[in-house]
């Protein structure tokens, strides 16, 4: 018993011993040169730099953690990111109110630039609280501003998931302190957030009320924000069909962005407006205004800018009745498609390796951990002889709870590599469809367009040979011509539906059941429920991309004469179900297959959150296919 005691004594010694190591581990970053030299370089936005000087000297402390965190951040790597913050988070004591609550902030900021707007909103409420019960140490003024920035982000998160009253009730209060601090940008910032709620709820005269409000304020000592308050009302003035007065605004932002010279700001306010003309239907000053935006944003190498603006492009060719051009254009927004979807998986490698990195650092110094307690025992064992047994018991622990901790980093080693694995799977999936789609693209030019150009060339040369015959030779030619505009439109529709992008799903669908129908070989039914808003970009164009693979597996492999296609919206899901009348099949055939259909799908499930589902049976007809996700719709889609 009494050896019992002494055993519990010392592990209680122990666990002090390494709380207060914890503890101490948050030094002033003042006394360590690596740490002032990273802190330094984040400020100045050189995070690349930040991140390679703590690489060299790792070292287990909150200083550490937050200053990485904060360089992770800043470059995009949000994974990363929310693992340092939550390491930084277990050095912080309990009064270090102010250090847990900007870490809390980090945390609801990241969630919000990844879309996981519940998360960000519990740790942007967790610091609300802290902050709401105490004045973390600060002076009236700080106190004041972190609070209204606070309010801010609240709000900005509250009104992307479409909770529009909270959201106003804490841009009023971010209002309000910073009318308190007569700060006139705050107050400007404030109106504008505002005036976009109200334009989003269709309150046209309340938002245009609250943009000239925040202008008031600017006084020119703002040019971003103004630039942005203009452009929000020339956008507005266009909806309204206030085209007279969207004009002048739409001027108004481009001579601020060249004053400003802010290359991104002169390419966007180009590209609003032509997109301003091609409302008004004058094609000319649309493509006028659209090259000169293609012309900033080659300065600015910007593939995403460039993507957009080669498909706008694209959309007006094509209703300028010119698919020559259109053609050429929709190809070059392809090629910056493919450069985005690199860099997107360049990006997603980079952090990958950033986790492996760390993780091995963390194991070295975890090891050099070890060896420092390791020598502290044996010098305990020399000195205290009488409890050696106790210091080997405790050591025998200690190693076998290092061993379960390995074998726990073992694995989720493993289950990032299977993860990676699947990752790369559907990456090549989607690659191998978009080959595929190409080769179609261009056997479907070759024969289609090749064969009409060989027949118009003769008609063209037998006016030589046989000019009595040329009111006759002119009309086969002109049912050519025609016969080549309507295997265009067919490429063009295969690609990318205009219906899908201007009117939306549903639209979509029943065009792409219309075309089936017209063959005469397998009859589709379509029903929408509860579609009144449109859906988001990525969630229209997975759920149509999905369709239509399932419906053409069927059209090819089935034997049914029946689909219906069922699409169905409530509060916070939408449903996808296609149901035929053909014969159950083996789904496991299905997805062990060679072919990327079921993978191409689940890819297209996976992106927009969605749970991909097939009910069948061999030998027995009438199969479905099920698609539930998560709702995202979207305001206003813009060409």
């Amino acid at each position: 018993m009494r050896y019992l005691i002494v055993c519990l004594c010392l592990i209680s010694a122990f666990c002090s011993a390494q709380q207060s190591g914890k503890s101490d581990s948050k030094q002033d970053v003042s006394t360590n040169s690596s740490l002032v030299a990273a802190k330094n370089l984040v400020n100045n936005g050189d995070n690349d730099s930040a991140l390679v000087v703590l690489a060299m000297k790792p070292e287990t402390s909150y200083n550490y953690y937050n200053i990485k965190a904060e360089a992770l951040y800043r470059i995009g790597l949000y994974d990363s990111a929310i693992m340092y913050t939550n390491l930084a988070l277990e050095f912080i004591n309990p009064s270090d109110s102010f250090d847990l609550f900007l870490s809390l902030n980090r945390l609801g900021l990241i969630h919000d630039k990844s879309g996981e707007f519940d998360k960000s909103l519990e740790y942007l409420f967790r610091s609300h609280d802290l902050i709401s019960k105490s004045l973390l140490g600060l002076d009236s003024n700080n106190y004041k501003i972190q609070l209204s920035r606070l309010n801010l982000r609240i709000g900005s998160v509250l009104d992307a998931i479409g909770e529009v009253k909270r959201a106003l009730n804490f841009y009023d209060k971010y209002l309000l302190i910073r009318k308190e601090l007569s700060d006139s940008m705050g107050i400007a910032r404030a109106y504008n957030n505002i005036g976009i709620i109200y334009k989003n709820l269709e309150k046209y005269d309340s938002a245009i009320m609250f943009y000239d409000l925040a202008q008031s304020y600017i006084n020119n000592q703002d040019r971003e924000l103004s630039w942005r308050i203009i452009t929000n009302v020339g956008n507005l003035l266009k909806r309204i069909e206030n085209h007279e007065e969207a004009e002048k605004y739409y001027i108004k932002a481009i001579d601020l962005a060249l004053q400003g010279d802010n290359k991104t700001q002169i390419s966007d306010s180009y590209y609003n407006f032509a997109s301003f003309w091609f409302t008004m239907n004058d094609y000319s000053q649309c493509e006028n205004y659209f090259k000169k935006a293609l012309e900033i944003s080659l300065q600015t190498n910007s593939a995403y800018e460039l993507y957009y603006i080669h498909g706008s492009l694209s959309e007006l060719y094509a209703a300028w009745d010119k698919p020559a051009k259109a053609l050429e254009q929709l190809l070059k927004s392809n090629e910056y498609r493919d450069v985005l979807y690199k860099e997107e998986k360049e990006k997603a490698i980079a952090e990958t390796l950033t986790k492996y990195e760390t993780e091995k650092k963390e194991q070295q110094i975890a090891l050099q951990a070890a060896t420092i307690a390791e020598q502290k025992a044996q010098n305990q064992r020399n000195l205290f002889g009488l409890i050696s047994l106790a210091v080997i018991v405790l050591l025998l622990t200690a190693l076998v709870l290092l061993n379960k901790s390995r074998s726990k980093k073992q694995q989720h080693l493993l289950i990032l590599e299977a993860q990676q694995v699947l990752k790369e799977a559907e990456i090549a999936a989607t690659i191998s469809s978009q080959e595929k789609e190409r080769s179609r693209f261009a056997k479907d030019l070759h024969d289609g367009f090749g064969q009409m150009i060989s027949i118009l060339n003769l008609n063209l040369k037998s006016l030589e040979k046989f000019g009595s015959n040329r009111n006759e030779i002119f009309e086969n030619s002109s049912q050519v011509l025609e016969e080549m505009y309507q295997e265009l439109k067919s490429i063009c529709f295969n690609l990318m539906p205009q219906t899908l992008i201007k009117h939306g799903i549903s639209a979509a669908i029943n065009e792409f059941a219309a075309r089936i129908n017209a063959a005469d070989q397998v009859h589709v039914e379509t029903d929408f429920f509860g579609l009144e808003e449109r859906l988001s970009e990525v969630q229209e164009i997975s759920i149509y991309r999905i369709t239509q693979e399932w419906v053409n597996n069927l059209i090819k492999y089935s034997d049914a004469s029946k689909v219906t296609i069922q699409l169905t919206q409530d509060e916070n899901e939408i449903t996808l179900m296609i149901e035929d009348n053909g014969m159950g099949f083996e789904l496991e055939l299905l997805k062990s297959g060679t072919g990327n259909g079921w993978r191409n799908m689940n890819s297209r499930a996976n992106l927009i959150k969605g749970d991909l589902e097939v009910d069948t049976t061999p030998g027995i007809r009438g199969n479905t296919m099920i698609v539930n996700a998560s709702l995202i719709t979207e305001v206003v889609h813009q060409p």
